[in-house]
């Protein structure tokens, strides 16, 4: 542990800051003995400064954020942060969920008593008997397009063509019917990241696929402000832009924006140190990537 965290320590992801601080101090308020090197103390402490840092800087729900400060309720106990009932309760989805995260839903029933929390947890268990995923309801295309993304990284894709090409064919059949925009500010980035990666594995397949589906944010002021103003918070998203562009057809004048403006937010970050990242992955060459070329195709 000490070595991942001494070697990755500034980019360490902002859920991670968040919750391994309270993880430990909760085991430590449960009578557990922790013990710790002098070095690992120190790891310690710096990553419950940056949560320090996170609080006092994030509101308790951005609009923005697919996973505000509140979805980490579970966590507050061992903050100065106090929420009160009133607040947690006009959060709250209609199925019952606190921003769809069982432990911070579980800590919103302990806190409120609301009856809604316990029907939504209660379902969950009889839905999952075997675990309770850390989301739920989780977006199984985002999962298997992620896994095809993965296999095909690894070089493995020749001996799961099948299940490849299966997965690409029931996602794109529910691409040619869907909205594009976000109905929900709160998942714009998780859509955004779908979005982009699913248009690339599409193209890279030979599938018939619009531009308008990824680059539908280029159309909203707010969407492009907070992302060039908060880049640092959306790395693997906007990585996930830019591979989208690598393949592009003459004239696509969209998918020509779009590159252009994620590589411009991505050339900030790698640019700044000590960012904080909030990625999915860790990009040790980033600029590298970024100055790669993409493959125009002729029709």
């Amino acid at each position: 542990m000490v070595e991942i965290l001494h070697g990755h320590g500034p980019r360490l992801p902002r859920w991670f800051c968040i919750i391994f601080p309270a993880a430990i101090e909760l085991a430590e308020s449960s009578g557990l003995e922790l013990q710790f090197s002098d070095q690992t103390k120190s790891l310690i402490a710096d990553i419950s400064d940056r949560r320090e840092k996170i609080i006092s800087m994030e509101k308790i729900v951005d609009k923005w954020q697919n996973l505000p400060f509140l979805a980490y309720l579970e966590t507050f106990q061992s903050t100065k942060y106090h929420v009160d009932q009133e607040t947690i309760t006009k959060h709250l989805s209609e199925d019952g969920s606190l921003f769809q995260s069982p432990a911070a839903t579980a800590q919103a029933y302990m806190s409120t008593r609301n009856q809604k929390c316990l029907e939504y947890l209660n379902s969950l268990v009889e839905k999952c008997p075997n675990g309770v995923p850390q989301k739920y309801p989780m977006d199984k295309e985002l999962v298997e397009l992620s896994m095809v993304d993965q296999v095909q990284r690894l070089g493995l894709s020749e001996y799961f063509s099948d299940e490849i090409d299966y997965i690409l064919r029931k996602v794109y059949r529910s691409y040619k019917v869907q909205e594009y925009s976000p109905k929900d500010n709160r998942t714009m980035a998780e859509k955004l990241y779908k979005d982009s990666l699913a248009f690339r594995l599409f193209r890279m397949h030979g599938y018939n696929i619009c531009p308008s589906t990824f680059c539908w944010f280029l159309q909203d002021d707010e969407i492009l402000h907070h992302l060039e103003h908060n880049y640092g918070q959306f790395t693997s998203l906007l990585y996930s832009v830019y591979k989208a562009t690598d393949v592009i057809f003459f004239e696509e004048t969209e998918v020509h924006e779009a590159r252009s403006f994620s590589r411009k937010m991505l050339q900030k970050i790698s640019a700044t140190k000590n960012i904080h990242y909030d990625s999915i992955v860790i990009f040790p060459n980033l600029l590298q990537m970024v100055n790669s070329g993409a493959f125009i195709l002729s029709l």
